[in-house]
């Protein structure tokens, strides 16, 4: 494994830019753990979760639909018409996202639309700038690009903190240190973007009807795997508080990046492979081959993060979230179930069978639902990641199923 990794430049160079934003993201939080209340932390978070929903309802979709017409319909139809078609698109998004956030955390001041007005269309441009880059294969502006964010993201939160600015809120300064990475990416890498000229001409109404039949079904796709990852913010604000709800998300977001950043090592070396061969067993036998050395690493990463997880937490963040440094082993446990659950999928997208994965997503996230209602007025924050323990391991067991029966 490591000598076939080793062979692709390009593969050691996303492994490098993704430990260097693991690290920046876990200064990131230790930063935001020392200054940040844990009731301001829940704020945010409940406003992160729902412009997370209505971002990967509305605008993620189109996103997908530029990337994937790339080199297709695009350099045909132009960039100006997809542009033109976004705007009521982007209008609506926006919309919705203010009277979400307004109606759901009950905090909206004129400083934070300001900022989601700047904040909300900038994300989507940075995000086709990124995907351009990507899927023609221009890795190197790609992964800059990527570190760029990341550093002056983590110089201004640093700054802000530490100088002491008192013109943002906490919850809104978390908001404009994302804002400030999202614009000097976009200031250094907005001329990497080709724009298209229109050679063929297409209307709206056709444009929006090709758009549709490809994108109601990550609509679908989108809601389940929100409340695969994001119920539990919700149900933890409204059965116990918000301080509770901060408390439990910066557990796991550190509970995470353990998996997050060792699985897409995996899946840069198991992509290639299952996509240059057309018979399924080859590609099954390539999977169940990595599937094991997942698992031995992971059981190794999980007995480290078991023993040594309360010094974890006091390193990487700080006694205001200590009352829930026991849920960084089992948020890790979980995310290894996720994450060892991708590697099966891989095949699923292969073979162009992605049904399975949108079923598996509506399963674990209903039963996601059903749990939080019933554990965490019981049990608090362990019924929430009772819940989500139990969510990614049904996820696990139908899609291995799924796999063994292709």
């Amino acid at each position: 494994m490591i000598k076939n990794l080793l062979k692709n430049k390009n593969k050691i160079h996303v492994i490098i830019t993704q430990i260097i934003n693991a690290f920046i993201g876990i200064i990131s939080g230790k930063v935001i753990a020392t200054y940040v209340a844990p009731e301001e932390f829940g704020i945010y978070n409940i406003q992160f979760a729902t412009f997370t929903f209505a971002s990967s309802l509305l605008i993620t979709p189109f996103l997908q639909y530029l990337k994937s017409t790339n080199k297709t319909l695009l350099p045909r139809l132009g960039t100006k018409i997809y542009l033109i078609a976004f705007i009521p698109i982007l209008l609506i998004a926006t919309l919705v996202i203010l009277l979400s956030i307004y109606f759901l955390s009950g905090y909206l001041n004129l400083s934070l639309i300001f900022i989601f007005l700047i904040f909300i269309p900038l994300t989507a441009i940075n995000s086709s700038i990124s995907d351009f880059l990507n899927i023609n294969n221009q890795i190197q502006s790609f992964l800059k690009m990527s570190v760029l964010k990341s550093i002056t993201s983590l110089c201004f939160i640093i700054i802000f903190f530490v100088v002491g600015f008192t013109f943002l809120t906490q919850p809104e300064s978390l908001w404009f240190m994302q804002l400030i990475g999202l614009l000097f990416s976009f200031i250094f890498f907005f001329r990497t973007y080709k724009i298209f000229r229109k050679r063929f001409v297409i209307n709206y109404g056709t444009f929006y009807k090709k758009y549709f039949k490809f994108a109601w079904p990550l609509m679908i796709l989108a809601f389940w795997s929100w409340i695969n990852n994001f119920f539990d913010r919700y149900a933890i604000d409204y059965y116990m508080s918000t301080d509770n709800v901060g408390v439990y998300n910066a557990n796991y977001g550190l509970g995470s990046k353990f998996f997050l950043m060792l699985s897409p090592v995996f899946m840069i070396i198991i992509r290639p492979l299952i996509y240059d061969v057309k018979k399924i067993q080859i590609k099954k036998t390539i999977i169940i081959k990595y599937v094991k050395y997942y698992i031995a690493i992971g059981l190794l990463l999980l007995s480290f993060i078991y023993i040594f997880k309360d010094i974890i937490g006091s390193l990487l963040l700080s006694d205001l979230y200590s009352n829930g440094f026991y849920l960084i082993f089992w948020i890790a446990l979980a995310f290894f179930i996720i994450t060892l659950t991708y590697i099966y999928e891989s095949i699923f997208y292969a073979e162009g069978k992605t049904k399975v994965i949108l079923y598996g997503n509506i399963l674990s996230a209903s039963l996601n639902i059903i749990l939080n209602i019933i554990l965490i007025p019981l049990l608090g924050l362990t019924g929430a990641f009772l819940a989500t323990l139990s969510a990614f391991l049904l996820h696990l067991i139908y899609i291995n199923i799924k796999f063994h029966r292709l």
